[in-house]
């Protein structure tokens, strides 16, 4: 070194001002002292132009830098293992200090190619190649592995002894989730590399398992570069082409399409370029292995096989891919189109079109001419294939090869095909997926222009599908037409009338109207003809079908610009407004015509042009708010138009409720008027009798503008007038407003106008949010005061029904039901819509009307049906009483309750409808406190008290129970649900018990309540039992599905379904004696048939049958009777999948049957019952030997 600088020019000392950068490097790095080289690179970092030093360097002066720094790494990386650990942390972090000013000058040696020969150099890019994974620092990191990869595309001399690591480097990061494309280019520049590392080797182990973690990684698939470099995987080791296979098969069924498109890409890669050997592997072992599992896995999967292999059936016109498909799909595919397996055979199929024609140019012209043959030959057993799902394939397969090869196929042979189509499979009954594929297909074929003069010839034939049964047909073939629509050689109307149009228009559902109202668009709707003509067109849309013409404007928005459909908004009222005022159009702005089409007698026709402006409008309305002027110009127009013909039309029902509909658009600020008259409206809601829909097209009209809350107050003086004795009235309500003192009548006309009111109004989601945002006061203030319904019932049900007039009210039962009712759905829709408020308010006020309707509700059913009549000693007596008393409560809501006062009943219950009250009281509890559930509003106090409710109601009033034991199965359902649901607080195991408990008695009390009901009243509904089963269905699977996974399930509720069904079954053969053995569960006695229907549905059977074998190991069935039926219940229930459990109970009652015998004398009917048992005994045995 000193004899270099000697050499050099002279130069200034190193603090010098002057003092040359090169020099002063060459003098830091002179005495192989890092500090010294390390302060200079600091001092002058930023300051100086390494590229500029480093290109002036001689190669003597490149040579000796070189020797120095590669003597600085060595020394600090030997110094590093003679440290101590705690020394190796600092000494590693200094090492890094050291190796980073290196790594730029060794970036910058690599510009200068005279100086890159320098055998220092490369050994020191030896020396940090093999450090490189075990540095910490990224920016050292990255300026190694550049300088590496640099010196690997310079092809530089040592290139191979920096390849491994660098390599290793680049797959490790492109496995991150954010690697990028740029990572996917810097792996595909070194992939010749590859082949330099010998993968038999156990040292390349590691290198093999980031190659199958990349060949899985599908961010490096997605990107080209990436796909092409895993495709060069392929060619490095013929046994790595299994493993790499295998990998890329593991995620076949987890990643996305277009991962699995790129892995076509790169199979399809590997294959085009590499030697016959490698290329033959990778046939055999990779791509015929894809097409297996492509014919024979199962649906979905087979598709995303069938996409891998998409890039090879698309590349046919590249040299050999034609030969190699022929070659690979030869031995599997013309097999698996016949084999028995209808989901293979459907695979196959797909394959098959998707590859056709398949063709070897190697071949002679016979050997071809007879493979298309048999292609042809399996397409048309295809297309007849006994699987509907085949057909359906095979039909689509074939209008897609017709499309695309129309004119290479020949004319017969096109005529045969299209005549299977249209006539057999067009008309398959037995389908209607092959059906919808025909329809499909054809329009398809459409677009292959070629082919539209034969569909013309042949559309007659399967016209008359616009009538086919299912509306999915009729939806595909209404795309057709929209296909020949854009054929200028088939006029589409000649085909397919009007008025058939229409008549599907009207009747079908939106999917199909849709697709018509797009077909028959241009027909009626053109913007360029003058006002006179459209309203033509439109006055023949309304008179031929009213319907239609609705439904037609529901969907026209679809197919118009935001202004034209306003300006056809415009044209309806223009149109309406020439009529009303008997003026031409002319006047208008925009007039076209002077001439009157529709006259003011028209209303049917006025009304569907304002339906139609009101239907137009609604579906413009989104994307009309956010234009304001065009909006607000809108508004404008429109409100002119309705003030000046409100009062012309407002009689006619029909128009009136569309322009009330048209209100709903336009601000009140517009209107102020008409606002005024019907807000007037409203106030006579009462004494109108308006059928439901012209109210609600009031109220509707009232929401909109935001009177809501008036609409409140007038609802609650129509209650406070009608639900309040007159001695009782105050002159003005808490709000202020007077309310006129008036005697109420007994129809209850306005509490009751005031209650569908309020139903519409929580109905309704924009009066709802708007009583939610404003009016919370006013609808509290409501609730309130119809919590007092619970004292109108009351008396009415303690009077027997007489009500005194002499306070002037009268409140008949349907008023009290339905104030009652809303009062319960008032408390819950404020609870369910209010964030943040204790929900335990309403639980509450729900258990202390429970507890009230126990008291006051349930003694009058059960009067009702023990005893219509009732004696004043008897009721004074006490011998009445203990019905009146409530039972004892275990629950909070009990703790809370008052002492029942005592209740004297009259003598006689003077109101028939008295029963009837007291029934729809209860029903309105069981729905409320079923939705309470639903939507979360319950705990486990409320589940309690209505649970002991259902109790007393199953014991004290049979008749009405059973009328109303699908609620209470409902109701089971929905509370059991809400238990089982997790949430805060359900996380013990107590919890979890207690839980298990309740459904369990829940189920219980159903079905012992269901059982001694069936014994006793044959007779009961079948609708009944029908609406049980789902609620009982869903209970017990609710429940075990919760017992078995946490393990916590007892047998009380399986052991009282057995008890029950052994029961039915004992109670049969004593009132029958000998009967014929059954042999179906359906056979069986109602209650028996019913439960285990249920069981066996959800494959709960099994424990039934253990709980059965349980009993009768413990001799808990020791009658001959109960041996007896529990035989033919064994022998109906044996073709049930039931284990090997079936065959301990027959040998158990074998054993007990045996021990029975002894006791029996001869010609005793217990003797010929034993008989029959014996003969069902060894009927079982035999066909359980079977």
């Amino acid at each position: 070194m000193r004899e270099i600088m000697d050499r050099s020019e002279p130069s200034d000392p190193p603090d010098s001002p002057t003092t040359n950068p090169r020099d002063a490097l060459l003098q830091s790095v002179s005495n192989n002292t890092p500090q010294d080289f390390m302060n200079f690179m600091t001092k002058h970092a930023g300051k100086i132009n390494l590229k500029e030093i480093m290109s002036s360097l001689s190669k003597n002066q490149n040579e000796a830098l070189w020797t120095s720094l590669e003597n600085m790494c060595i020394t600090e990386i030997l110094g590093l293992d003679a440290m101590s650990e705690d020394e190796k942390v600092q000494g590693k972090t200094d090492v890094e200090k050291l190796l980073y000013p290196i790594s730029l000058l060794a970036l910058e040696t690599l510009d200068c190619l005279d100086n890159c020969n320098s055998e220092h150099f490369l050994n020191t890019a030896v020396l940090l190649h093999g450090i490189l994974q075990s540095l910490e620092r990224a920016a050292l990191q990255n300026n190694l592995v550049n300088l590496l990869e640099r010196w690997w595309l310079k092809d530089l001399p040592g290139k191979e002894e920096l390849y491994p690591e660098t390599i290793i480097y680049l797959l490790n990061k492109v496995l991150t989730p954010k690697t990028t494309k740029v990572d996917s280019k810097r792996l595909w520049k070194l992939r010749e590399g590859l082949p330099l590392i010998d993968l038999n080797n156990e040292s390349s182990n590691h290198l093999k398992r980031l190659l199958l973690k990349c060949i899985t990684h599908e961010p490096l698939v997605k990107h080209t570069e990436g796909a092409k470099f895993l495709g060069g995987l392929f060619h490095l080791n013929l046994q790595f082409v299994e493993s790499l296979h295998k990998a890329v098969k593991s995620i076949i069924q987890t990643c996305s399409e277009q991962t699995l498109l790129k892995y076509g890409e790169m199979y399809f890669h590997a294959w085009q370029f590499c030697n016959e050997i490698f290329q033959d592997k990778i046939e055999k072992h990779c791509i015929q292995d894809l097409m297996y599992y492509a014919i024979r896995v199962h649906r979905p999967y087979d598709k995303r096989f069938r996409m891998i292999l998409r890039h090879f059936h698309e590349s046919k016109m590249r040299r050999g891919v034609d030969a190699m498909l022929v070659q690979l799909y030869q031995p599997i595919l013309w097999r698996y189109l016949k084999v028995e397996s209808c989901t293979v055979r459907a695979n196959a199929a797909s394959i098959l079109f998707e590859v056709f024609p398949l063709q070897d140019p190697t071949t002679t012209k016979e050997e071809a001419d007879g493979l298309m043959q048999l292609q042809f030959d399996n397409i048309n057993n295809l297309l007849f294939d006994e699987a509907p799902l085949i057909r359906a394939k095979a039909v689509t397969g074939v209008c897609t090869i017709l499309t695309l090869y129309w004119k290479l196929i020949p004319v017969a042979v096109i005529s045969s095909l299209l005549q299977k189509v249209v006539n057999d499979l067009a008309n398959d009954i037995s389908s209607v997926d092959v059906r919808v594929a025909v329809f499909q297909g054809l329009k398809l074929v459409l677009s292959n222009p070629l082919s539209q003069p034969t569909i013309k010839k042949l559309f007659p034939v399967f016209k008359q599908h616009l009538f086919d049964n299912s509306e999915k047909v009729r939806f595909a073939f209404i795309g057709l037409l929209l296909a020949v629509q854009q054929c200028p050689i088939i006029k589409v109307f000649q085909q397919v009338s009007m008025d058939d149009l229409l008549l599907r228009l009207k009747e079908d559902g939106q999917q199909v109207s849709w697709a018509i109202s797009k077909l028959i668009f241009s027909s009626y709707i053109d913007h360029d003809i003058p006002d006179n003509e459209k309203a033509s067109r439109l006055v023949h849309l309304i008179e031929s079908s009213p319907v239609a013409c609705r439904k037609f404007f529901q969907n026209i928005h679809n197919w118009m610009s935001l202004e034209q459909s306003v300006k056809y908004v415009k044209f309806l009222q223009r149109t309406v407004r020439a009529s009303a005022i008997q003026e031409t159009a002319e006047d208008s702005e925009d007039s076209d015509d002077d001439s009157i089409l529709v006259t003011a007698n028209d209303t049917h026709i006025i009304a569907a042009f304002l339906e139609a402006a009101v239907l137009l409008w609604k579906s413009i309305e989104p994307t009309l708010r956010k234009k304001k002027e065009q909006c607000e110009s809108l508004q404008r127009i429109s409100s002119k138009f309705v003030g000046n013909i409100f009062g012309r039309f407002s009689a006619n029902k029909r128009i009136f409720e569309a322009l009330l509909m048209m209100c709903e658009y336009i601000p009140k600020s517009f209107l102020p008027d008409l606002s005024k008259r019907i807000m007037k409206k409203v106030e006579n809601l009462p004494k109108a009798k308006l059928d439901p829909d012209y109210r609600s097209s009031v109220l509707r009209a009232v929401v909109s503008w935001g009177q809501v809350g008036d609409v409140l107050e007038m609802t609650y003086v129509w209650l406070y007038r009608e639900m309040t004795p007159n001695d009782l009235q105050q002159s003005r309500t808490s709000k202020g407003r007077r309310v006129k003192q008036k005697k109420q009548d007994s129809h209850n006309s306005e509490a009751m106008t005031a209650l569908e009111v309020l139903d519409y109004l929580i109905v309704t989601k924009t009066s709802r949010d708007l009583i939610l945002a404003t009016q919370r006061e006013g609808i509290t203030e409501i609730v309130n005061f119809l919590s007092g319904i619970k004292q109108h019932i009351e008396k009415a049900l303690k009077s027997g029904g007489q009500q005194s007039e002499s306070t002037g009210m009268i409140l008949s039962d349907k008023l009290m039901c339905e104030a009652f009712s809303m009062y319960c759905r008032l408390q819950n829709f404020l609870y369910m819509y209010e964030t943040g408020k204790d929900k335990q308010a309403t639980i509450d006020a729900m258990i202390q009307t429970i507890l009230w309707a126990e008291r006051e509700v349930l003694p009058v059913l059960t009067m009702s049906e023990e005893k219509r009549v009732v004696d004043i000693a008897t009721a004074t007596g006490g011998s009445s009483t203990d019905i009146t008393e409530p039972a004892k409560k275990k629950s909070r809501g009990s703790r809370r309750q008052k002492k029942a006062r005592s209740t004297s009943w009259p003598t006689v219950i003077k109101s028939t409808n008295i029963a009837s009250l007291a029934e729809t009281t209860v029903e309105t509890i069981l729905t409320i406190v079923s939705d309470m559930a639903l939507i979360g509003l319950a705990d486990r106090d409320l589940a309690n008290q209505i649970k002991e409710f259902c109790d007393l109601l199953m014991t004290r009033s049979q008749g009405f129970a059973i009328r109303m034991l699908p609620k209470i199965g409902q109701l089971s359902e929905q509370m059991a649900d809400f238990l089982f649901v997790p949430r805060e607080g359900y996380k013990t195991l107590d919890e979890v018990k207690r839980s298990c408990d309740y459904v369990s008695t829940s189920i219980s009390r159903v079905v012992m309540f269901l059982a001694r009901v069936l014994q006793h009243d044959k007779t009961t509904s079948e609708k009944i039992l029908n609406a049980l089963r789902p609620h009982l269905n869903c209970l017990m699977k609710s429940y075990y599905d919760e017992t078995l996974e946490k393990e916590t399930a007892d047998n009380d509720a399986m052991s009282n379904i057995m008890t029950s069904v052994i029961t039915e079954m004992k109670f049969l053969i004593q009132q029958e004696g000998e009967i014929e053995v059954i042999n179906r569960v359906q056979d069986l006695p109602a209650f028996s048939a019913f439960i285990l229907k249920i069981l066996i549905k959800q494959k709960y059977h099994g424990l039934f049958m253990f709980e059965l074998l349980s009993c009768i190991k413990s001799n808990a069935i020791n009658s001959l009777h109960g041996m007896c039926g529990l035989l033919h219940l064994i022998h109906a229930i044996k073709s049930e999948k039931t284990g090997a459990v079936i065959k301990d109970i027959v040998k158990s009652i074998k054993l007990q049957l045996n021990e029975l015998e002894s006791g029996l004398d001869e010609d005793t009917p217990e003797r010929y019952l034993y008989k029959d048992a014996v003969q069902v005994l060894i009927i079982c045995e035999r066909d359980l030997d079977k």
